[in-house]
């Protein structure tokens, strides 16, 4: 009770200001917001190709209004026995009512919710040389997390989940407390706890066809199954204000991520050598401000509820104060010419079409660099272009109280995508990892990752996955990856404009470079049950892998073989 009391007090406070109108049942709400592969949002995407209509909009995360509007287009008449169960369910889940079912306060006006999730998961390798894993830690959940959540009038919702979790292991072999840890009980190691919780908080308000949403949660624009090439799931959490407006033909949404803004020690380095040296010119000497921003506009129009058209745009912004006119929702980054400081025009066009009943095709383009025909000069000529592809095939097929669910994708990314003249306008996220809490002499670790594809530049996935899922009870499937990287990193940075002109064979350079490309093989069979022995939501489950890296960090070397096993309990309070 003392968790809950101190969490309302909280609440009322925070929340006062954006309380609306009063119900004699409590809070007429569906503001609470949903993260992009939430149980509701995929028990839409089913329903949507089972019924042979439009997907729903793959731009995360959603209000509950935004996905119960989606719910109503849906044709129940097309729908299998399961298909209409599920249907029911996720009618109830986004009914105002669910909120009095969840909420232990629910007044006129407000109502507040405390829960606590437990999760236990193990991950179990044969050999440590291999440092891919395929439960990824972008997948991986908090041992704990507590999520206080509060309802106001018709209108605001918030969310503080406070969770305790292992932050990621540090990259590129640099030593944190357990760079490879074997399970998320933080008590094996107390160093190794993340302290940037929680990982989810924020504010929401909002109506039937809009939504505004300011704090830390998931973001991820793109219905691709193993990523999305503009706003992908490589980041765990970002710092954002979000606005979308939606209907059922049209969508709008917008995006202003915070990022951090300080150097890398590297680059710091590179700063302080033009200090020492006056014949060394630095690329980020002319770096007046460490202000660091992404913002992006995405338009979505549907057509004959079975087509979807998406077309994205975004600028990385740093090194000075923003500008006002890159909030402007219609203009074209690409033509504020922004290049090569302060920004980085970023652009992406997606179509998916419901071919027929149970089966979606969908492709996806997103230039990087890109170059006018008026833009002639000698650096930009020399520039290379730079885009990523994502083409891929979805197939759904009921069957006795479930169904069966194959996806098909391919994705291909250039040598010089997502990076820029400078990593401070790269399309990348930053993160600091405060491992001189326990590292012997300090310093700083850095984790920078793609905002888009998971694997980043240079590189090529071809993906190919079947399961058979009974919705809320269990699923089971296989599914196999190759993967093959080249030798550039997400790092590197293109030549600065003062720098000569790369070499022709560096500009037409096609993914995978280097005379060594690193192969991934990874073939995995899972499955998961919710065995219904307690009246607690309690989820258990697996997935056992065989993995082979063949010249790995792009050196001439042997194969390497990994089996990797992972177990995983959640239980919800």
């Amino acid at each position: 009770m003392g968790l809950q009391r101190t969490g309302l007090i909280f609440f009322v406070a925070l929340m006062a200001p954006i309380v609306a109108s009063t119900q004699e049942q409590g809070p007429l709400n569906r503001q609470e917001i949903l993260q992009w592969g939430a149980p509701e949002h995929q028990a839409l995407q089913w329903l949507a190709v089972e019924a042979g209509q439009a997907l729903p909009s793959g731009t995360g995360p959603f209000s509950v209004a935004e996905l119960h509007m989606e719910l109503q287009r849906i044709d129940v008449l097309r729908l299998s026995a399961v298909g209409r169960e599920r249907y029911r369910w996720l009618q109830q889940r986004l009914s105002p009512a669910n909120i009095r079912e969840r909420a232990a306060v629910v007044q006129p006006d407000f109502a507040f919710s405390a829960g606590l999730d437990v999760n236990v998961e193990l991950y179990l390798n044969s050999n440590n040389e291999v440092p891919y894993r395929e439960y990824r830690e972008r997948q991986r959940l908090p041992f704990l997390s507590i999520p206080l959540e509060a309802w106001a009038g018709n209108h605001g919702y918030g969310i503080i989940d406070i969770d305790l979790r292992k932050f990621p292991p540090a990259p590129g072999g640099v030593l944190t407390s357990e760079p490879d840890p074997w399970t998320n009980v933080v008590f094996t190691d107390v160093n190794s706890i993340d302290i940037e919780f929680p990982s989810r908080a924020f504010l929401a308000v909002g109506g039937d066809f809009w939504n505004l949403q300011f704090g830390r949660d998931d973001l991820r624009w793109g219905n691709g199954h193993t990523g999305s090439l503009y706003l992908g799931d490589s980041v765990r959490e970002y710092d954002f204000a979000r606005l979308s407006a939606f209907w059922r033909v049209f969508k709008y949404s917008t995006v202003w991520i915070g990022m951090d803004g300080n150097l890398t020690p590297a680059e710091e380095a590179d700063l302080a050598a033009a200090d020492s040296d006056p014949d060394f010119r630095s690329k980020y000497e002319d770096i007046t401000d460490l202000h660091r921003s992404f913002l992006a506009h995405r338009f979505e129009v549907r057509a004959w509820d079975r087509v979807n058209f998406i077309a994205t745009q975004g600028i990385m912004y740093g090194g000075r104060n923003m500008e006002l006119r890159y909030l402007n929702p219609m203009m074209l980054y690409h033509n504020l010419y922004t290049n090569p400081l302060p920004g980085n025009a970023h652009m992406s066009f997606e179509i998916e079409a419901t071919l027929r009943p149970g089966l979606v095709a969908y492709a996806h383009l997103a230039p990087d660099q890109w170059s006018s025909p008026l833009e002639d000069g000698d650096y930009t000529v020399n520039e290379p272009n730079a885009v990523a592809y994502m083409a891929g095939i979805r197939w759904l097929k009921p069957l006795d109280h479930g169904f069966v669910q194959t996806i098909g994708e391919a994705v291909f990314v250039d040598p010089w995508m997502y990076i820029h003249n400078r990593g401070h306008t790269s399309i990348t996220y930053r993160r600091r990892i405060a491992t001189e809490h326990f590292r012997d002499g300090g310093g700083r670790t850095w984790l920078e990752e793609p905002l888009g594809y998971y694997t980043g530049n240079d590189s090529a996935v071809i993906f190919l996955e079947s399961r058979y899922v009974e919705p809320g009870r269990w699923f089971s499937g296989v599914r196999g990856r190759l993967e093959v990287r080249g030798e550039r990193q997400i790092t590197d940075t293109l030549p600065d404009r003062d720098e000569p002109n790369m070499l022709p064979e560096d500009n037409e350079a096609v993914t995978p470079t280097g005379d060594f490309p690193e192969w991934t093989t990874a073939l995995t069979i899972f499955g998961e049950v919710q065995p219904g022995i307690t009246r607690r939501n309690l989820t258990v489950g697996s997935e056992l892998t065989w993995m082979t890296v063949t010249n790995l960090g792009n050196v001439d070397a042997a194969p390497e073989h990994d089996v990797q096993l992972v177990v995983y309990a959640s239980m919800k309070f």
